[in-house]
């Protein structure tokens, strides 16, 4: 995640994608010039590092691909689909704003980065209004690829729906869509609201961090076996 505030505009939540074809690391991320401003106009932008990070590329605008509105990816990594479907695919999801418009969506490139598209957002509920206490809203979304080849999403519960715990979001079609019957609420993690952390272990364990508390904001880590991680399954301790 990139969070960076200064005179100048607002410049945070990015997502380090690599293309293990290409050896190519890629950062996306959004800035706003004029924070203060209303409507806030976003820009989002990539930068790509061939040679492990030593050097980049220039910034370059792929708002004409994404949108106007802020990506906010992360927290945490993107990834390269390696198994079907979509194998090669780069992915990497987020959010967006106003809260009244936000949701869970993820964006990726066919072609090793060169272009991008926004694929379905999982909107909050009710949607374009103002949000309250209860509310359907996944938030600040971790991304990984199961072993079956879908995408498994852990979202922040920003308005605390159902439960005081995590959302978890599957995709069976490369990111394009996280359908009702695939999202599951992670009663089982309690969460105060925040972001978290999810990643592959050696293919066989996700590693999971994130608040193990409802109230306040201090870390713990959680392993559990994929093989009880599938589908819709939750997490578990």
């Amino acid at each position: 995640m990139i969070l960076f505030k200064s005179d100048v505009g607002s410049t945070f939540m990015g997502n380090i994608v690599v293309d293990n074809e290409t050896k190519t690391i890629f950062v996306i991320f959004t800035h706003c010039q004029d924070p203060s401003a209303s409507p806030q106009i976003w820009t989002n932008y990539i930068i790509a590092s061939t040679d492990d990070g030593r050097s980049w590329s220039d910034l370059r605008n792929i708002s004409d691909q994404t949108g106007a509105r802020a990506y906010k990816g992360g927290p945490g990594l993107g990834v390269q689909k390696r198994s079907p479907p979509y194998v090669g695919r780069l992915i990497a999801c987020g959010h967006s704003q106003p809260d009244s418009v936000d949701g869970v969506y993820c964006i990726h490139s066919d072609d090793h980065g060169v272009t991008w598209a926004v694929d379905r957002p999982v909107y909050g509920i009710p949607y374009n209004q103002t949000k309250i206490e209860k509310d359907f809203h996944p938030n600040e979304a971790t991304l990984v690829e199961l072993p079956t080849g879908d995408l498994m999403v852990n979202a922040r519960n920003q308005h605390h729906y159902h439960c005081h715990c995590r959302i978890t979001l599957i995709s069976k079609d490369g990111g394009y869509t996280f359908p009702i019957p695939f999202i599951t609420m992670n009663e089982d993690l309690p969460d105060e609201g925040c972001a978290a952390g999810l990643a592959t272990l050696d293919n066989q364990t996700l590693l999971f961090t994130n608040p193990d508390s409802t109230s306040q904001r201090y870390s713990s880590l959680e392993f559990c076996p994929i093989p009880q991680c599938r589908g819709v399954t939750t997490l578990v301790k």
